[in-house]
């Protein structure tokens, strides 16, 4: 079977949805007898140096890929092997899911119970005559009133 593959070069991490990558060359190629989908094996004839690529898109699996191995077999012939890139393939339909998040690397969600963010919770008690003097009620502080002493007149 023929179809043309993308050849590109990424730098961007494994993990990472939405990947970074130069665009890369248009090649025309045969795939191997008995090919997988997901793991395929390609020959690509080609005076260009294809050694540098690392990544690729084959349009007609609608998959990306990254390459694992890239081999001169002879007279500008290359064999490449590659497996799927999950994550990639699957971008948007990832992205358009909704979900709660137990934990993220750079916000936490208080309201969610996590035993890896450890949080105190010290309470801050000051005590204070009140007198019109020093100004009474603050609107930044919360107030206990107790009153202590005994009770005056009749």
């Amino acid at each position: 079977m023929s179809l043309t593959v993308n050849l590109k070069v990424s730098s961007s991490p494994v993990e990472k949805i939405g990947k970074t990558y130069t665009v890369g060359n248009d090649y025309s190629c045969v795939l191997k007898d008995d090919c997988s989908i997901l793991r395929p094996i390609i020959d690509i004839a080609t005076s260009d140096n294809l050694a540098g690529y690392n990544y690729m898109y084959i349009q007609s699996f609608g998959r990306y890929y990254f390459i694992e191995d890239i081999t001169s077999l002879h007279n500008n012939m290359w064999r490449i092997t590659a497996h799927v890139d999950v994550l990639e393939t699957y971008a948007t339909a990832i992205k358009s899911n909704s979900a709660v998040i137990k934990r993220q690397a750079n916000s936490f969600n208080l309201y969610l119970d996590d035993p890896e963010f450890k949080t105190y919770n010290n309470m801050q008690i000051q005590t204070k005559r009140f007198t019109p003097a020093n100004g009474g009620f603050s609107k930044s502080l919360k107030y206990i009133l107790t009153v202590n002493g005994s009770q005056g007149g009749a």
